[in-house]
């Protein structure tokens, strides 16, 4: 089986009942391959490298999926490139199988948050591991020249 990624970019000013729309039509099209959807995630809003159709920011949505019927994604890829709600997308092939990423809801905050299991939030330094009498203070060369005019 291969396994690919697209990322997608679509217009920013839309709100989130237009973004969702998109989102179950590419999936819709996609499926219609006989693909199996793994993720589709709203990375958020933002800044593009230049402008896409007067757009100088874009909203990324990440969508990873295992193939199916490969005559039929052709079909896809032709109908997201003349997609006019889609600005710019990419696809490419993965070596393994990506991990499924799941949402949770934050009830603080009222939002989706993405939840992995592998990611680790401890750091690898620890202020403990620095040794505080090994860093010495020098003179900055500002300092050092200001003595020497005197």
């Amino acid at each position: 089986m291969r396994y690919y990624e697209i990322l997608y970019i679509i217009n920013p000013n839309f709100e989130q009942g237009k973004i969702d729309e998109i989102i179950t039509e590419v999936s819709g099209k996609l499926e219609k391959t006989k693909s199996t959807i793994i993720n589709h995630i709203i990375w958020g809003k933002n800044r593009l490298a230049y402008p896409i159709k007067n757009q100088k920011y874009g909203t990324y949505i990440l969508l990873q999926f295992q193939d199916g019927n490969r005559d039929k994604i052709n079909d896809f890829y032709t109908w997201m490139k003349l997609n006019t709600l889609v600005l710019r997308h990419m696809t490419i092939r993965l070596d393994n199988r990506p991990e499924v990423v799941e949402m949770i809801e934050d009830p603080v905050k009222d939002e989706s948050i993405l939840e992995m299991d592998d990611i680790s939030t401890e750091s690898s330094v620890k202020d403990d591991d620095i040794d505080h009498e090994q860093i010495s203070e020098t003179p900055s060369s500002d300092e050092s020249e200001n003595e020497e005019n005197k």
